[in-house]
């Protein structure tokens, strides 16, 4: 018992985040906080009064309609979720966007605060106005259980989905607030965001509602409930980590790297996921499951090859100075370091190795042969992964020789994304114009190259010979550039005094 005092003080932080103090401050000296409280309390009594007053005591007291008390709470449950899900995240990320001007950008530099304590604050913040406004709303919600049609378990199964989609949504808010671009371009993004929250909100009250309608609470001793719950709220947590660790690597300072921390989440969170998604399929006995883990990390990790691409060549004294000495180690710290040569060795091995353990994994849960549609999805998928390197690399090699002067490395992933683009609608509009079609036997040469048919079943091996092609020649093309990365990406020796 003596420990405990000493643990928690070690536990317990001597000072609290100054920048959840700051947010919290002024949240509670806003009128509009103020304001969009006020009126969320008035929309719930005004609803409930219409709904009790609509609804003769007869019909309260009936037994057999329960209908009553559930949608009281799918009222409230939908007021709840447009409060938090347009308010929440709005006010979290039109904050941080405000302090991204430029008139106030040398704040995030000047300060003492890492970049980390800044997005963690801002999202703790967040999370406190929501937990304001449910709790404004839990005694509304205890009313209708009393009204019958509901159970506890449900509610609470319920609310904690909308909780998380809150926290979800407030992240993501914040990702989008740190993007480096022109105030234009962040009022669009802005806009965009609304219609974004919005559609949201619709899923999250359509889930509600078929949470609550279907009993979830009764099914919560089966193991596919926790199966699934556990799925979706830790999908959830590693999404909040990776969008944190975005919206941290987009304003810390240019001079660090900004890769290492990124870049280790994301394999850490590619491993858990894949170890669960795994123990998932075999629990359940499907394994198609598998391709849960297998799509969304080809898709990640070929965002993250195209967005690598794009980042300077050239290493800061500071994080020069950190490279390790060790060759091992070197060789290794390579993969997460800053540097297009580094995210093409990382985001390519992490994609083969998706693929091949994807495809063993199904092969060991099916105890044999994998059926043609699930091999051909694999080999689509590779064929994809090189298409992607194949496109990246052409990018990079068109603005190594035309468009260095014009653009920043920065702008190289747009380039790449315009190549994709014009690779993939091409193809299908040459074929609307002379009216073929490549699944119906009329197989043109300029469908290889594009990723709308890599997934072709008759056709497969043709794409996945070409990107093969594609991807070893722009690697070759683009090899000594490459190789004076790996080269240059050694520790300075000290110099003498």
């Amino acid at each position: 018992m003596k420990k405990l005092p000493a643990l928690l003080r070690r536990l317990i932080p001597k000072q609290l985040n100054p920048i959840v103090v700051k947010e919290l401050r002024q949240a509670v000296r806003s009128r509009f906080v103020s304001g969009v409280l006020l009126l969320f309390l008035a929309v719930e009594l005004f609803g409930i009064g219409i709904i009790l007053l609509t609804t003769s005591s007869q019909h309260i007291n009936n037994l057999v309609n329960y209908h009553v008390g559930r949608g009281m709470f799918h009222f409230l449950y939908v007021a709840l979720s447009i409060a938090c899900l347009f308010f929440v995240p709005a006010y979290a990320g039109i904050r941080l966007a405000a302090e991204r001007w430029d008139n106030n950008l040398d704040l995030l530099y000047i300060t003492t605060i890492k970049p980390q304590a800044i997005i963690r604050g801002k999202l703790f913040a967040a999370t406190v106005i929501t937990l304001l406004l449910f709790s404004a709303a839990t005694p509304f919600m205890a009313l209708s259980y009393l009204l019958r049609g509901i159970d506890i378990p449900s509610m609470f199964v319920a609310m904690g989905f909308m909780f998380i989609m809150v926290l979800a949504a407030t992240e993501i808010a914040l990702f989008l607030a740190c993007i480096p671009t022109s105030r234009a371009f962040k009022v669009l993004l802005g806009i965009a965001s609304m219609f974004g929250l919005f559609s949201v909100a619709m899923t999250a009250n359509l889930a509600g509602w078929a949470l609550i309608s279907g009993g979830v609470g009764s099914s919560m001793k089966t193991s596919e409930f926790w199966i699934g719950a556990i799925s979706v709220v830790g999908g959830v947590i590693l999404g909040l980590g990776l969008f944190q660790h975005l919206a941290v690597a987009l304003i810390s300072s240019p001079s660090a790297n900004r890769a290492r921390p990124l870049r280790i989440y994301a394999t850490i969170m590619w491993i858990i996921s894949g170890c669960w998604v795994f123990v998932a399929a075999r629990e359940i006995g499907e394994s198609e499951i598998m391709l849960a883990w297998m799509i969304p990390s080809i898709i990640l990790f070929g965002v993250a090859l195209l967005i690598g691409l794009s980042e300077e060549t050239k290493l800061s004294a500071r994080v020069r100075h950190t490279i390790p000495r060790n060759p091992v180690l070197r060789r290794l710290a390579f993969f997460i370091y800053n540097g297009p040569a580094g995210a093409v060795a990382w985001s390519v091995s992490i994609c083969i190795t998706t693929l091949v353990v994807s495809y063993g994994s199904m092969s060991l849960l099916e105890k044999g042969s994998l059926r043609s549609d699930m091999t051909n999805a694999h080999f689509g998928f590779l064929s994809l992964t090189l298409y992607i390197l194949a496109y990246g690399l052409a990018a990079v090699l068109l603005w190594r020789t035309l468009l260095w002067r014009r653009f920043r490395p920065a702008m190289i992933w747009v380039v790449a994304v315009l190549l994709i683009a014009a690779g993939a609608l091409l193809p299908c509009i040459f074929a609307l114009l002379l009216k073929t079609n490549a699944h119906n036997g009329h197989w043109q040469a300029w469908y290889v190259g594009s990723i709308c048919f890599v997934f072709d079943d008759d056709h497969i091996q043709t794409h996945l010979i070409f990107a093969s092609i594609a991807a070893a020649v722009m690697l070759a093309v683009n090899g000594p550039w490459l190789a004076r990365q790996m080269r240059a990406f050694v520790r300075p020796e000290p110099t003498a005094p």
